[in-house]
Parts: structure tokens; sequence; C-alpha cells
């Protein structure tokens, strides 16, 4: 997903780089901003600002 995040590619394009759907790579992405928004979470750190992206 490096390249969803860090070189802005798109869901499609990540996609097609590994072989599966845009919609299980979308999948995956929200599984990991879930993690990520988890892991803030039990560290106090205020995470709203994930939720501008789903």
């Amino acid at each position: 997903m490096i390249d969803l995040f860090f070189k802005g590619l798109s869901f499609r394009e990540a996609g097609e780089k590994r072989g599966i759907s845009k919609s299980t790579c979308f999948k995956l992405y929200k599984k990991i901003i879930a993690k990520i928004r988890d892991l803030l979470k039990e560290r106090g750190i205020d995470f709203t600002f994930l939720d501008e992206d789903l």
C-alpha cells in the first residue's frame, strides 16, 4: 500500500500493480486506516483527521 500512501497511485493503479482488483485494494486500504486509527487511539493521540478520507 506504499503506492497509495506515498506514491499517489490510484486504487486501480495500485491494484493492477499487485494483480488485485480495485475493490480489493480499497478494502485493504480501509483495513490499514482502521489499524492506524486503533493504534493512535490506544496511545491517546487524536485521530479524527483520518475520518476525512473515508
